[in-house]
């Protein structure tokens, strides 16, 4: 799907609108409580479409450590006042005509947002350690800045566009694809479908893992999942893992 006229005249108030084939991602004004673009999409056309925050907002709480365990009533007092409606874990718009895609963007970025700060601001944090800011230090420890990169977003074999904690070039043209995970089950599964459809697209060029911790709650269930889509490794023997894949 090309982003047609009718998207980019509506959207010419924003950066970027990025064809994902099928829909339009679309990065906004808005932000998350981690600092990350809130990015709504795009589906239908010309004459009708649906914007949706695709459950950014859900996946931004539980990146934090906070477990929403049924979106919808929480993400009510949020999206109802503004017309929106909730599907699962998306919030999202009912069709709307091309001429009102502006508004619906910056709204459906805004409720995604507060629903994320709010959550955020408010609930009790469990007492988890912060692995992706471990990951972080021990990459920037191994790697010039310039080869560490974060929040990337990269296409798996559907064609379907996917968002990575890391990306780390680790020499002969190869790059670390790495994420944290904890056990939620809403990470779980977006982290199990991004690792794996990445992998069925067959790049040599992607190295991919995913760490936990083990000090976490986790279900044999949960573990064999992840290890279907990626190489899964304990947070204490990362650093391990990462000599074995530098060259």
């Amino acid at each position: 799907m090309t982003c047609p006229p009718f998207i980019r005249e509506a959207l010419s108030q924003f950066a970027v609108c990025v064809d994902e084939g099928g829909r339009i991602a679309v990065p906004t004004q808005c932000l998350y409580p981690s600092n990350g673009v809130v990015t709504v999409f795009v589906t239908g056309g010309p004459h009708q479409c649906v914007v949706s925050d695709e459950g950014g907002a859900i996946e931004e709480i539980n990146s934090h450590g906070l477990e929403i365990r049924n979106p919808e009533p929480y993400l009510r007092p949020f999206y109802l006042p503004r017309g929106l409606i909730v599907s699962g874990s998306k919030i999202h718009t009912g069709p709307i005509p091309a001429d009102a895609l502006a508004t619906a963007i910056s709204l459906v970025a805004t409720t995604a947002s507060v629903a994320a700060f709010f959550a955020v601001r408010t609930f009790k944090h469990k007492a988890r350690r912060d692995l992706k800011r471990e990951l972080r230090e021990i990459l920037e420890a191994r790697f010039s800045p310039g080869h560490v990169k974060e929040e990337i977003h990269l296409n798996g074999l559907s064609g379907r566009s996917y968002r990575f904690e890391f990306m780390v070039e680790i020499g002969q043209n190869r790059s670390l694809v790495l994420d944290s995970i904890f056990p939620e089950a809403t990470a779980i599964n977006t982290r199990t479908i991004a690792h794996f459809d990445l992998a069925q697209a067959k790049n040599p060029l992607f190295v991919q893992r995913i760490v936990y911790d083990q000090a976490d709650d986790w279900t044999a269930a949960d573990m064999n999942l992840l290890q279907m889509a990626a190489e899964l490794v304990p947070f204490t023997s990362f650093s391990q893992n990462l000599d074995s894949v530098i060259p």
